[in-house]
């Protein structure tokens, strides 16, 4: 799927691709998107459920198949419409497993069972974009709350380079000191008592009372 918009000042094209699992359906789908012509001087973004990992130590983290989904369509592909994986970032070494393992909670998306190994987790879905779109991209995140299934959605966060939105911090506001509360709650019960009994001294009669 495929549409065309305006963020105000730019055009933009966003494209969803759900590629098949089996692999070659999943080849002729990129060699057949590789055949479509993408305007130049426009914003592209790419992104969708790939069903393939061009980085495999650090886009899969069961290391026994780690390299067996790569995708040499996609890989033509994006260099045919001048993609970048997003975001744009140096991938964690493979060797180190405790970067690997930040990486994989924070990017993500696809967690199943491997039998013989337990849990593993796969990067199956992605974002890229061209030069353009990459000088509006501010974020991407997991979508962690959003419908339920069996993947998580990954949210993309753009932001004007002309005209960034600024978040106003509000003023901290801090609780008063119980020592002072309790000041403060002494005088007015003083207060309150003094002026009650100097209404009862200052009234002549019932009726004066009743006219309170």
């Amino acid at each position: 799927m495929a549409l065309q918009a305006s963020n105000g000042t730019d055009d933009v094209i966003l494209v969803n691709i759900y590629a098949p699992t089996d692999r070659v359906a999943k080849e002729d789908l990129f060699l057949k998107l590789k055949a479509i012509p993408i305007p130049t001087g426009k914003q592209v973004f790419v992104g969708g459920d790939l069903n393939c990992t061009l980085h495999g130590l650090v886009n899969r983290s069961s290391l026994s198949t780690a390299l067996d989904h790569d995708s040499p369509g996609l890989r033509r592909l994006l260099i045919k419409w001048r993609l970048q994986v997003l975001p744009l970032q140096v991938l964690p070494s493979g060797n180190d497993s405790a970067a690997l393992a930040h990486f994989n909670d924070a990017h993500h998306t696809y967690h199943y069972s491997v039998r013989g190994h337990g849990l593993a987790s796969s990067r199956l879905d992605r974002w890229y974009a061209n030069d353009q779109g990459r000088l509006w991209l501010a974020a991407t995140e997991l979508d962690k709350y959003g419908i339920e299934g069996d993947h998580k959605g990954v949210l993309l966060h753009l932001c004007s380079t002309d005209n960034p939105v600024r978040c106003s911090k509000f003023p901290r506001v801090f609780p008063a000191p119980s020592y002072a509360r309790k000041r403060v709650d002494k005088f007015s019960i003083s207060a309150i008592t003094d002026f009650a009994l100097a209404i009862i001294t200052s009234l002549a009669s019932g009726a004066d009372a009743a006219l309170l």
